[in-house]
């Protein structure tokens, strides 16, 4: 049975995959976090040893960033990694 390229894509919509901006949250949780602590863009990457506009990247969700730089940003902003991660709404009761 032949699939017609909609129906391939409907039903790849169908099961929840993420749309654009669904990082937004994450960017918005990182950069709150970032300046609840006090701290500019430019001093988090010195933290970091990388460089500004790598941490730009970061905060506006143009780049990942590996383990090692979610672990020492968890330890700086004293805030779990999912929690900076999370890229859903929150959740009632979920902090």
């Amino acid at each position: 049975m032949k699939r017609h390229k909609d129906q391939v894509a409907c039903q790849y919509f169908e099961l929840g995959t993420p749309h654009i901006g669904e990082g937004a949250r994450m960017r918005k949780n990182l950069k709150e976090a970032r300046q609840r602590a006090g701290l500019t863009q430019k001093a988090v990457a010195e933290y970091l040893k990388v460089s500004e506009r790598h941490y730009k990247f970061m905060e506006s969700g143009q780049t990942t960033g590996n383990v090692e730089l979610w672990d020492r940003l968890e330890d700086l902003f004293n805030v779990h990694q999912r929690v900076l991660r999370e890229n859903r709404p929150d959740k009632e009761g979920n902090q």
